[in-house]
């Protein structure tokens, strides 16, 4: 409960003020989406109608930017990125829908904001206010991976797979 972690694979917002704690820190949570924290606790409501945690449409070994239905850039970005690490929730959207606002009262962010959560459920980084420009979105993001995985290049480390040519069958059966 409450733990914040600084290292490397936590980029800190520019310019940030020390946390306030609101209450004691030992007895009492303090939700918050500050980079180095648990992303928070809310109920989201699936397309079927099934509730769901922010805790559990992020981790399960991906990175996942979240954001709002305002958020197209980062949706865009998270296209155009194309890494087999990387997923998208939009709150607000049919898939995560906020019916109770709970998101909305935790997020700490704009509309068009991003969070970028690891897979262990901690958020690496944010960008409080968003970009409406897929470009720009895509360098923000590509910067903070970048960054959280110490990497010079995501190229480097996510090479794009060739299409090979279909060779000659060999007649021995794929699947028996």
């Amino acid at each position: 409960m409450n733990q914040r972690y600084e290292s490397s694979a936590v980029v800190p917002d520019e310019g940030a003020k020390p946390e306030k704690w609101r209450r004691d820190r030992d007895l009492y949570n303090q939700p918050t989406t500050r980079p180095g924290a648990k992303i928070p606790h809310a109920w989201l409501v699936g397309p079927d109608g099934t509730r769901m945690s922010t805790l559990d449409v992020t981790g399960k070994g991906l990175f996942t930017v979240v954001t709002g239905l305002a958020g197209t850039a980062w949706k865009d970005a998270v296209r155009r990125l194309d890494l087999p690490v990387l997923r998208i929730v939009v709150a607000g959207s049919p898939e995560a829908q906020d019916l109770y606002c709970e998101w909305q009262r935790a997020r700490e962010i704009e509309e068009a904001g991003a969070l970028l959560v690891r897979p262990d459920g901690v958020v690496a980084w944010r960008d409080k206010e968003g970009t409406p420009d897929p470009r720009d979105a895509a360098e923000k993001l590509s910067a903070a991976i970048r960054a959280v995985l110490d990497l010079p290049s995501l190229s480097s480390a996510f090479p794009r797979e060739k299409q090979s040519e279909p060779s000659k069958p060999s007649g021995t059966p794929l699947f028996v």
